[in-house]
């Protein structure tokens, strides 16, 4: 997805409409930290999706 919004929007979609879940969820660190936080209070949120692992792609993070 391009952002975190429409990630959360798809997974909303896939998994309350089909009962389809992702093995791994992984994010690009180049959203930031606060689009990252907010993704994984969602995840940590849902009791579906909070055992999916959630894996970081940091190679293209920035130093910051």
């Amino acid at each position: 997805a391009e952002n975190v919004e429409k990630a959360i929007s798809i997974l909303t979609k896939v998994t309350e409409k089909r009962n389809i879940y992702p093995d791994v969820i992984l994010a690009d660190a180049s959203v930031g930290a606060s689009s990252l936080n907010l993704f994984y209070k969602f995840l940590s949120g849902s009791q579906a999706l909070a055992g999916i692992p959630f894996l970081i792609d940091a190679s293209t993070a920035n130093a910051r």
